[in-house]
Formats: structure tokens, C-alpha cells, sequence
């Protein structure tokens, strides 16, 4: 092998982890937000769609009880189909679920937030096996990376939700 095929094949491993570093922070930013921006935006849901405070209350309990449920049985899933193939499927059901409680009505909402809810649990539970996976000798600083990713955005979305709401 040529010393230009070496720096190549470096310059190709580089981006890849580049790569796959974007990808989790990406991920994890998204592991949140859809939470916590509900939080605010409650009262104005409940008046929206004139449901009792029980009811608007489940929209924030629905995701909770999803990964209490689903939890368990994600490690199952990704050894048979494969942790990356797994995370793929939590971020399409995640833009489904996102897609849903858009949509008018109560049960879209709530459709739309079990939907959520079951993506997000399985990206809280993958997410870190990828991270043990794709950088072994860099477990605490990637954990480090993601979780601030992921509570940063929650943060942001749960400070911008009114305004943006009251806007649109």
C-alpha cells in the first residue's frame, strides 16, 4: 500500500468519526426537546383542543409510560436487527411522531406522542451502547458530549416554546 492509499484511508477513518460524532450529538439534541417544549405550551394546548387538565397532563405522561414499557425490550431489538439500524428507526418514528402532534386533534396528539415516546426511549437506551461501540477509549468525554447535547436543546426548547407558539 502506497503512502498515499495510508493518508487516504486516515482522511476517510477521520470523517467517519467526525461523522458519527455529528450524528450523535444530532441524535441526542432531539432526545429532549420534543419533552420538554411541551411543558410550557400546556395551557395553550388545553385551550386549543379544550381538554380537561387530566388529559393534558397525559401529554407529558405518555412518553414517560412509553419508556417504561418499551425500555426493556430495546436491547432485544437491536441484537436482532443491529444497534445502528435501530437508532435509524427511532429517528424516523421520532419525525413521525413529531409530524402527528402537528396534525389537528386530540388523538393525533396523542398518537403522535406515544409514537414519540417510543423512539425517544429507544435512542436513550442505544445511544450509549454506540458511544462504548465507536469510542472505546473515549466513553466519558462522548457521554460527556452527548448529554450535554441532549439537555442543552431540551433547555433551549423548553425557553423558546411560547415565543415561537405566540408567533406562529
Amino acid at each position: 500500500m502506497t503512502n498515499q492509499h495510508i493518508q487516504l484511508n486516515q482522511a476517510v477513518r477521520k470523517s467517519a468519526v467526525w461523522m458519527i460524532i455529528v450524528g450523535i450529538i444530532f441524535i441526542a439534541a432531539n432526545l429532549r426537546a420534543p419533552l420538554t417544549s411541551v411543558g410550557p405550551l400546556v395551557g395553550f394546548i388545553r385551550d386549543d383542543l379544550h381538554i380537561s387538565n387530566t388529559m393534558a397532563g397525559m401529554i407529558t405522561t405518555v412518553p414517560l409510560l412509553s419508556f417504561a414499557l418499551f425500555s426493556p425490550i430495546v436491547p432485544k431489538l437491536a441484537r436482532k436487527f443491529g444497534v445502528e439500524v435501530m437508532i435509524l428507526t427511532s429517528i424516523i418514528f421520532l419525525t413521525i411522531g413529531i409530524v402527528l402532534r402537528f396534525l389537528p386533534g386530540v388523538t393525533a396528539l396523542y398518537i403522535g406522542t406515544a409514537v414519540l415516546g417510543l423512539a425517544i426511549s429507544i435512542s436513550n437506551v442505544l445511544l450509549p451502547s454506540l458511544i462504548k461501540q465507536e469510542f472505546p477509549t473515549r466513553i466519558g468525554l462522548m457521554t460527556g458530549v452527548y448529554s450535554i447535547s441532549m439537555n442543552l436543546l431540551g433547555a433551549i426548547a423548553s425557553g423558546i416554546s411560547v415565543p415561537i407558539a405566540i408567533g406562529l
